[in-house]
């Protein structure tokens, strides 16, 4: 049957997706958990500016970003954002996903001015990252009823098969990723997670620890797992996920099938197929269905050399904001973060 317009245009867009200008470098290239890093900092960290307003998650980020550069010496640096709404195609298959999540509290609270409440402090907060991040060496990208998941999942799958890839997030969902080409960077475990870390962590491959999350499910994410599916109790009643290299959902569910007399659990995960595909689509980032639009401006940002390092520019919003003490020697601190990444930038 021949192709449609759409199927063509796929086609063209899946075969330019090997045509970069990173494809044939030796490069890294760092991609940022956006709202994971901010997050993190908004509810640990108790800066205030100089009118004692809270800064936390603002500059936090903005140090947490540059920390990132410093460790993982990336040839480019992408932060990723949720787009508006968050995934409507997860909600439209799973209308409880995420729906119970709420804001993350701060551990160290200040108090907040002018009847500011937190979660307006939120919103200002990252809506001024967006500012400060447009002053520096680096890209961002967000699109609507998308999340940051899925952009990074289709860079790391699709994109620049040449080029080192290192996620900075403390979320897990990532660990499905690693291969010898990807890694994850955990900023509260300060260490790089690789295949070697997640077998002896885990026990199993990248692609059976995908599987593993299915069956357990995700609280955060509201995703009920299959009762009885912890990680000790899987090590002895599903061997399969432990000793094979690459495992799927029909895999584990014939062998829960074949043996369900054997363990209870294994009668859970042969009753609950459903439930098992369902959380497959929910969570799996190695094959993200993406509009081929999204995909071409995904593709285009990564490849411009727009943007650079505007000095002036920073020290402006830093003076509006009253936050030139939260950046002790801050030329030092622009130099030893962002020069290297300026020049790569410069050289497209």
């Amino acid at each position: 049957m021949p192709k449609n317009y759409l199927e063509m245009f796929n086609d063209l867009v899946d075969e330019k997706e090997h045509q970069s200008k990173f494809s044939d470098k030796n490069d890294r290239i760092l991609l940022i958990d956006g709202l994971n890093t901010f997050i993190r900092n908004f509810s640990v960290n108790p800066a205030t500016n100089d009118d004692g307003l809270h800064v936390g998650g603002l500059a936090g980020s903005l140090k947490s970003i540059a920390l990132a550069i410093r460790t993982t010496s990336p040839t480019a640096c992408i932060v990723v954002f949720d787009g508006k709404g968050g995934s409507t195609k997860r909600r439209k298959l799973f209308p409880e996903y995420k729906a119970n999540r709420k804001v993350h509290r701060r551990l160290n609270r200040t108090d907040f001015h002018d009847g500011i409440n937190e979660e307006e402090a939120m919103k200002r907060q990252i809506v001024r990252l967006f500012d400060y991040l447009e002053t520096l060496p680096i890209k961002t990208m967000m699109f609507d009823g998308m999340e940051a998941d899925d952009v990074i999942g289709y860079v790391c799958s699709n994109l620049y098969p040449n080029s080192e890839k290192v996620i900075y997030s403390m979320d897990k969902d990532f660990y499905q990723l690693v291969n010898d080409k990807v890694s994850v960077y955990s900023p509260i475990k300060k260490m790089t997670i690789d295949e070697k870390w997640i077998d002896h962590e885990f026990g199993m491959t990248p692609n059976n620890y995908l599987i593993y999350r299915t069956l357990d499910g995700d609280k955060s994410d509201d995703i009920d797992g299959v009762k009885g599916c912890g990680h000790k109790t899987l090590q002895k009643k599903l061997p399969l996920l432990f000793d094979e290299e690459i495992v799927n959902i029909d895999d584990v569910l014939k062998y829960s099938n074949e043996h369900k007399s054997e363990a209870k659990v294994l009668e859970n995960i042969s009753n609950d197929g459903k439930k098992l595909h369902r959380n497959y689509k929910l969570m799996q980032l190695l094959d993200v269905d993406i509009p081929a639009r999204a995909k071409s401006r995904i593709r285009g940002i990564m490849d411009s050399n727009d943007g650079g390092l505007r000095r002036g520019s920073l020290h402006r919003m830093l003076l509006e904001d009253k936050m030139f003490d939260s950046f002790k020697n801050l030329d030092y601190w622009l130099r030893s973060s962002f020069t290297t990444l300026q020049a790569f930038l410069s050289s497209k």
